[in-house]
């Protein structure tokens, strides 16, 4: 029978050397588990997961990121829906990337004249059609231009839709 102290001092050596991914360091696979209770949140039309502070949150949107830890959830579980060539787009994290999304001081001036929805909309176009959109860095900006452009951002967003449908 292994001592009490070993068996502490074997599990302190198994951990991850940082006690937080909320740096966004992709995580190794060997520390790479996913409990039942995690599978919904893999789900892809699930967008805004929420969950206490150390529930998983940061390590599986670090994870995500990474087309080989999609490819060993795909092939581990298929209830997850998640797969190598999934897509996977930041809309608000850390490390801060004000050129991908805007940051919760930038968030809060936004709200003072736009709807959630349309600053949402915004950063989900400007991921997907960079190449189609005006080339502006202000978030206040992009924001009135999708806004001023509902017709076109709908019809690609239909034909991204119709194109992962395939």
């Amino acid at each position: 029978m292994l001592e009490p102290q070993r068996v502490r001092e074997a599990l302190i050596r198994a951990l991850p050397a940082t006690e937080s991914l909320y740096r966004a360091e992709i995580p190794p696979h060997q520390y790479v588990y996913f409990p039942p209770s995690h599978i919904k949140s893999l789900y892809p039309e699930v967008l805004i997961v929420v969950g206490m502070r150390g529930a998983g949150k940061s390590f599986w949107w670090a994870a995500l990121q990474d087309a080989s830890i999609r490819r060993l959830i795909a092939q581990v579980d298929r209830f997850a829906r998640i797969e190598e060539r999934t897509e996977i787009g930041i809309g608000f994290g850390e490390p801060l990337s004000p050129g991908q999304y805007p940051d919760k001081d930038t968030l809060r001036q936004l709200l003072k004249n736009h709807e959630p929805r349309r600053i949402w909309r915004t950063v989900v176009a400007y991921a997907l059609f960079r190449e189609k959109l005006p080339p502006v860095e202000d978030w206040e900006e992009r924001v009135a231009w999708v806004e001023g452009h509902p017709q076109e951002i709908a019809h690609w967003l239909d034909e991204k839709d119709r194109e992962l449908q395939v």
